[in-house]
């Protein structure tokens, strides 16, 4: 196991509430276009959709012909990184649940030490 690459989102919103809202009552909410909660989600969403397509690029290359794939976090980031990568990947992915972004490497580890243990008693 080697780590190969880190990536990051790098992404900062800033406040997400919508505190310019007009407070006067009136037939329409004084906005044009989106808020700043709407455009923040659309940011996020776009750099979600990067992350995953960096992750595809580095695991393709990384895991090749053989190799096996653990992934660890959310349950939608999951689903959307598995469908992601190619079909050449059916069989050979793994999900964590216990994974999450705020482990130290050790408890890295220690995880993926798990279930490497347990492929090899496969």
């Amino acid at each position: 196991m080697h780590e190969v690459a880190d990536l990051r989102a790098d992404t900062f919103v800033g406040d997400l509430s919508d505190a310019g809202m007009s407070k006067q009552d009136s037939l329409n909410s004084g906005f044009r276009g989106e808020t700043r909660t709407d455009a923040a989600h659309r940011v996020l969403q776009l750099t979600s959709e990067r992350l995953v397509k960096d992750l595809t690029e580095v695991v393709g290359q990384g895991a090749i012909e053989h190799g096996f794939v653990l992934l660890g976090g959310t349950p939608e980031m999951d689903t959307t990184a598995r469908e992601a990568l190619s079909e050449s990947f059916d069989g050979r992915v793994l999900i964590d649940r216990s994974l999450h972004v705020k482990m130290r490497e050790a408890e890295v580890r220690n995880a993926v030490g798990d279930v490497v243990s347990e492929l090899t008693k496969s």
